[in-house]
């Protein structure tokens, strides 16, 4: 990309701010919140306080219906309707078109040429439970009239928020600077053409339509990734204004930032999201919409969970539009299947399948299995959007801090049951969102909701950081529990003088797994009655114990029996009851 230098021509105000918005913001700042006067500049909101040449600052609401662009920047991905638990965030790059609005209200009559010290730390959701408002602070560090130069930091609050989610300095002149040289171009041998469009439709990036700058195919060598951006009139960001006036270009800067994301996806297999930059330079003003410019990003290196790369972007004239140094994104290490599941929640199980050894009369059911390793790096919150609706939500929010993350593995194990059992009964694939799982007075759980007239049968066990959920067409029960030793006060409190008879010398490793299969067995059985194990686990009886691991139980209250299978996996052991077997008294 060829060095461009330019000045500010006298017509182009596009760039620079205009004090006059500013002023008609300050004769409005009684009646807030009440909508703001049309301005073109969509970000200067209502004006809190204003020193001329000193600082300002501005509150905003920030509005799903009003900021339409965040539709498209959505972690909730829900194909073909609004995710009820949705997650919308506000773009880095978007924040920083918020800060230069604010900032050159300060200094009208220059524009915007720099970015320095951006530090994002931490996202900013709109929407439900995310913030209504924001407040942008700037203030003048460097005030060089002579020289035309300004320095101005700003920092935008979430709502009430004391400490600010991102913060910068901005560099305003009358001048665009001279481009730097280009990134240094390195040989590598090996090269990879992705197509852009692919990595769209697949989600390897969640971005919507508003933010789907990259086109045609990106090259991604050991060192860098090219691609080609093209300039979008921002006509859909905003309900107000088709026309809003930009300082910058927030969805091709986004796109810039795609690059380092489609390597970090290629390279690391990580997901990978922006936090700050070092330097933004800004050389010259946004080329016009439909113009496909060229970008490259340069892998500098990687420190703690960071990415550090430098991009530059083109004019689409053979010059240089912008260049960032320093840009840095922070690196997820999410489960492969967990990056599946985000990129496609509806087809993908964020669970794993768990084996129901079945007795020949049985009808089919569902089991699926999760750890807490599956989501370690995964934001609970963000999950639990993915799965839940809004009041399952609520009860999500409700449940103590140290037992959340089992009641949510639970959830996401019983969910993925369900669809499983809906799909291997010839149903098409649901989002986990599609339906809701509550829970009877005595605690048994039941879905609600469900898109088809007849609803499986569920059941759900924890055991520390694992979870497991059973989906059947009639009642079932399950249970999980770690193979461990047990003491004998233990053992008198939950056996019969008949179990220990059967249990008869068994010692060691063998005793104590049969322990626990007979503790499962009496667990799930008391789970698929609705029950649990009341009035005590003595009242669940173990008539037999089978060479393959099943137990044959009676309940003497309800005379009914049933054969229970149970499973070794994992150093633990999984109970199933899929309901009395022929003959009524599981004999």
């Amino acid at each position: 990309m060829a060095a461009n230098a330019s000045l500010l021509a006298p017509g182009a105000r596009p760039l620079v701010g205009r004090l006059h918005e500013l002023h008609a913001q300050e004769a409005l700042r009684d009646t807030w919140p009440a909508q703001p006067v049309p301005a073109r500049l969509p970000f200067v909101g209502t004006v809190v306080s204003h020193r001329p040449g000193v600082d300002v600052t501005v509150e905003r609401p920030l509005l799903p219906a009003e900021d339409r662009y965040l539709a498209d920047h959505d972690f909730v991905h829900v194909p073909g309707m609004k995710a009820a638990n949705s997650f919308p965030v506000v773009p880095m790059t978007m924040s920083l078109e918020m800060m230069a609005e604010v900032a050159a209200c300060l200094v009208p009559g220059h524009g915007l040429v720099g970015i320095e010290d951006v530090n994002a730390v931490r996202w900013i959701v709109a929407g439900d439970g995310g913030a209504d408002r924001l407040r942008i602070a700037a203030s003048i560090e460097l005030h060089d009239g002579p020289a035309g130069r300004h320095r101005i930091a700003v920092r935008i609050h979430a709502g009430d928020e004391p400490q600010p989610s991102i913060s910068a300095r901005l560099l305003f002149g009358r001048h665009y600077p001279a481009a730097p040289p280009s990134l240094p171009t390195a040989q590598h041998a090996a090269a990879l053409e992705f197509d852009t469009a692919t990595a769209y439709s697949r989600r390897l990036m969640f971005h919507g339509p508003c933010f789907q700058a990259l086109c045609g195919a990106a090259t991604l060598t050991a060192g860098d990734v090219r691609g080609e951006l093209v300039v979008k009139a921002p006509r859909a960001l905003f309900a107000s204004t088709a026309a809003p006036q930009l300082l910058l270009d927030p969805a091709l800067l986004d796109g810039v930032g795609q690059l380092v994301a489609l390597w970090s996806f290629h390279h690391q297999q990580q997901a990978a999201f922006p936090v700050g930059m070092g330097r933004l330079t800004l050389c010259g003003p946004t080329p016009p919409p439909g113009t496909r410019v060229p970008a490259r990003a340069v892998i500098r290196g990687r420190q703690l969970k960071m990415l550090i790369a430098d991009l530059e972007l083109g004019d689409g004239r053979g010059g240089t539009w912008l260049r960032i140094d320093g840009w840095r994104a922070w690196q997820f290490a999410w489960d492969p299947q967990m990056m599946a599941f985000q990129r496609d929640p509806v087809v993908q199980l964020l669970s794993d399948a768990q084996a129901v050894p079945l007795p020949p009369d049985a009808a089919p059911v569902q089991c699926r299995r999760i750890g807490a390793t599956r989501v370690a790096h995964f934001d609970p919150v963000l999950l639990a959007r993915h799965y839940l609706q809004p009041a399952e939500m609520a009860q999500f929010q409700a449940v103590a801090a140290p037992r959340r993350i089992s009641w949510l593995l639970g959830r996401v194990a019983a969910k993925d049951a369900a669809r499983a059992w809906h799909v291997a009964r010839g149903g098409m694939p649901l989002h986990p969102g599609d339906f809701a799982i509550d829970n009877e007075a005595g605690g048994q759980p039941r879905v609600e909701h469900w898109p088809d007239e007849a609803a499986p049968c569920i059941s759900i066990a924890h055991c520390g950081s694992e979870a497991v959920a059973l989906a059947g067409d009639g009642p079932v029960g399950v249970d999980i529990e770690a193979i461990a030793q047990r003491d004998e006060a233990c053992v008198q409190a939950f056996t019969t003088d008949g179990e220990r008879e059967l249990l008869g010398r068994r010692t060691g490793a063998v005793r104590d797994t049969w322990l626990t299969r007979l503790w499962c067995a009496k667990e799930a059985m008391g789970k698929r009655m609705g029950s649990g194990v009341v009035p005590g686990p003595q009242h669940f009886v173990a008539q037999a114990l089978c060479a393959d691991g099943s137990l044959r139980m009676w309940h003497a209250h309800s005379g009914t029996g049933s054969v229970v299978t149970t499973l070794h996996a994992g150093g633990h052991i999984v109970a199933f009851d899929l309901g009395p077997r022929s003959g009524g008294d599981g004999n």
